[in-house]
């Protein structure tokens, strides 16, 4: 099922784009926090498996002196070893410490295959406990009652302990590697520096063992020697090896020099050699077994501080890791926080500036094209297209009323037309009525009309007065002639004319006053009598020809009327088409 987006609104088009864009940032966004979440999950399990190492390295380290000087403890006699005793008691609160923590870290981080190696470790610790206690018990008496297989007992517990916590310590290096392989260049270089530590170490407790006891080794204890020494050579070498790249930290680099240069040189390595010659060849050591701790443990502590710098920088660069995604975290964060501001700015923004005055303009222009001109037009004062199409759309509304007044007007001219053209064809129709009359000789017949404009007024009054001229002088002249035929020869026309009328009446009054000439010149001498006569035959043949050829003149005059008149009816038509 699609949907056509031209059944859609701009408004939800907009809204629809916004929220897209807003989803899609907003899910990539999610999608960095998530992996930096992530990131920063993994580096603070690997701090807390290099802090686990650390503890780990700590219980190691402490536990190897205390194993040396609780074998020694048991070798010497009571006024001898209260300095291996002291070193005991504090390498063995060490211990603990270090084992109480990496034991706690170890539950904590609940992580499967640390499980085995915890149980194991737990179980050898435990057996260690049980060998403090007899070596304090042997203490308390003189060296000749104590057990003799102690030492060689601290020496066989002592290194499962040992193995037990490199074996974990190994496991938890496999953890870091597998979190964080960026680190296993560290990860190595600490495991190399503890086997070589390890490896010295044990030589120098077998060394430590001989000069409390002031004898040689026999073969066998030679054999171990000489293998532990070559063990420990070869691991430093392959750390040396491994460390001698441009990418090794010049940290790492600095302490494995110092190591090289405190242990496997210089006068360290001359004095171990003296002994180890002595202890091989059948002589008893030349040196007390405190000259031999003196000088070693120092030279071990400089190998194990190449395994101590390689944690230290292991757990810096988990902190960094940990540090950069938990920065990362933050700051996409703070993308996702601004991207959502963002969008809901511009929802704000689209909603103000657009889709609202949008819908403002089309309630508006819907209203318009209803009719309803008087609709209230959104105030958009925007400098933009929105606030364009509002002014064009207010130039569009006057220009609305403005053609609807015109066509109120044009409808107001168009009804006074038809008025008019009703008025002007009422007019023809009575000047018709008129002009009939005064063919058939009746004058008397006036028009009338009213709501006429000023012309057909004029029309009107001058019809009228031509009728009433003709009416009255027809009548005047009419009445002159009654007298004259009643043998009343004073009567005159008095009235003032014009034109043709002003002939007629003069040629009339001319007429009267010769039949007055003449009656009084046939009064006068009946000689003149038939002169008279025939004057007066002569001048009425004459007054016949004037009264046909006035006549003619009114008929010429009833013809112009008839014609005005048509001109007017068809004036009218014309208007009433129009119209």
């Amino acid at each position: 099922m699609t949907l056509s987006t031209s059944k859609l609104s701009i408004r939800h088009i907009l809204i629809g784009l916004i929220c897209a864009m807003a989803l899609t940032a907003g899910g990539l966004t999610l999608q960095e926090i998530w992996s930096s979440y992530k990131r920063y999950g993994v580096s603070q399990q690997v701090v807390g498996l290099a802090g686990l190492n650390r503890n780990l390295f700590d219980a190691l380290g402490a536990f190897r002196l205390e194993r040396a000087s609780m074998q020694s403890a048991v070798i010497l006699p009571s006024d001898k070893n209260q300095s291996s005793i002291a070193t005991y008691l504090q390498r063995r609160k060490q211990v603990d410490e270090a084992m109480a923590q990496a034991n706690s870290v170890l539950t904590a981080s609940n992580r499967p295959a640390l499980a085995p190696f915890q149980r194991d470790l737990a179980a050898i610790y435990d057996e260690n406990r049980k060998l403090r206690e007899s070596v304090e018990g042997d203490l308390k008496l003189p060296v000749e009652g104590r057990d003799k297989q102690m030492p060689e007992r601290i020496l066989a517990i002592g290194e499962k302990l040992l193995v037990s916590l490199d074996k974990t310590s190994l496991a938890v290096d496999s953890e870091i590697r597998a979190l964080n392989p960026a680190l296993t260049e560290l990860v190595v270089a600490r495991a190399l520096s503890w086997a070589t530590r390890t490896y010295a170490g044990t030589s120098g407790i077998m060394v430590s063992t001989i000069t409390a006891q002031q004898r040689p080794f026999d073969a066998k204890e030679t054999r171990i020697l000489l293998s532990n020494d070559a063990s420990a050579l070869a691991s430093w070498q392959a750390l040396r090896d491994m460390a001698d790249t441009a990418q090794t930290d010049p940290v790492i680099k600095a302490a494995i020099a110092t190591g090289q240069a405190t242990y496997f040189s210089g006068p360290v390595k001359e004095m171990r050699e003296k002994i180890v010659a002595q202890a091989t060849s059948g002589s008893k050591p030349s040196m007390s077994v405190d000259q031999w701790r003196s000088e070693i443990v120092p030279a071990l502590e400089t190998i194990a501080a190449v395994a101590n710098t390689a944690l230290d920088r292991a757990i810096a660069g988990a902190n960094a890791t940990a540090n950069q995604a938990f920065a990362e975290l933050l700051t996409y964060g703070a993308v996702l926080l601004v991207s959502l501001l963002i969008a809901a700015a511009g929802y704000v923004v689209v909603r103000s500036r657009v889709t609202t005055p949008l819908a403002q303009m089309t309630t508006a222009m819907t209203q318009l094209a209803q009719g309803d001109l008087d609709a209230a037009l959104p105030r958009i004062r925007h400098q933009d297209e929105i606030g364009a199409m509002a002014s064009a759309l207010s130039v569009f509304q006057d220009n609305l009323v403005k053609m609807r007044e015109l066509e109120q007007s044009e409808r107001t001219a168009s009804a006074a037309r038809l008025a008019r053209a009703q008025s002007m064809e009422a007019v023809v129709s009575d000047v018709g009525e008129v002009v009939a009359a005064a063919a058939s000789g009746d004058f008397s017949a006036r028009l009338e009309i009213e709501h006429a404009d000023e012309q057909m007024q004029k029309l009107v009054a001058g019809i009228n007065e031509i009728n009433a001229v003709v009416d009255s002088a027809t009548s005047e002249f009419a009445a002159a002639l009654q007298a004259v035929a009643g043998g009343d020869l004073t009567a005159r026309i008095e009235t003032a004319y014009r034109g043709k009328f002003a002939e007629l009446k003069g040629a009339i009054n001319e007429t009267v006053d010769r039949l007055s000439s003449t009656v009084r010149t046939i009064q006068t001498t009946s000689a003149d009598v038939g002169l008279a006569a025939r004057e007066i035959t002569m001048g009425a043949d004459d007054l016949s020809k004037r009264t046909e050829e006035q006549a003619s003149s009114l008929e010429e005059t009833a013809a112009t009327t008839e014609e005005l008149a048509a001109s007017v009816k068809a004036s009218a038509q014309a208007s009433r088409q129009a119209a």
